[in-house]
């Protein structure tokens, strides 16, 4: 039985140049499509990070998540981490003066996150 044969390429000959080329734009493809796959599943993450927990205040200063602590105006990432970790460390808030014991929180700022808590 005959062997089919796919040497199609055998009798093209591509100078050193033309090699490179052909390299380069395989590169190129390729990219192309890794960046449509890569910005794919970013538009998935988005989409996924945007659904956010409802909160309705004030919050329960021993009970509010990370992500329900990033919706109160005025608190960010790292006050928000800087508050659980209080309460990992210190136990449940008996009072909402102990934020003021977390850094970055004094009393201009604790005036204005008051409204927003509870116990």
């Amino acid at each position: 039985m005959p062997r089919l044969k796919w040497n199609f390429l055998n009798n093209i000959y591509l100078t050193t140049h033309e090699k490179y080329l052909i390299l380069f734009l395989g590169l190129c493809l390729f990219s192309v499509f890794s960046l449509k796959v890569f910005n794919l599943k970013n538009i998935a993450l988005e989409v996924q990070n945007n659904h956010e927990e409802d909160v309705l205040f004030p919050l329960d200063i021993n009970s509010a998540t990370y992500t329900q602590l990033l919706q109160v105006p005025g608190i960010g990432p790292v006050t928000a981490q800087r508050i659980i970790e209080y309460r990992q460390f210190h136990g449940k808030f008996q009072r909402l003066h102990q934020l003021k014991e977390i850094k970055g929180i004094g009393e201009r700022k604790f005036q204005k996150l008051r409204k927003y808590f509870k116990i």
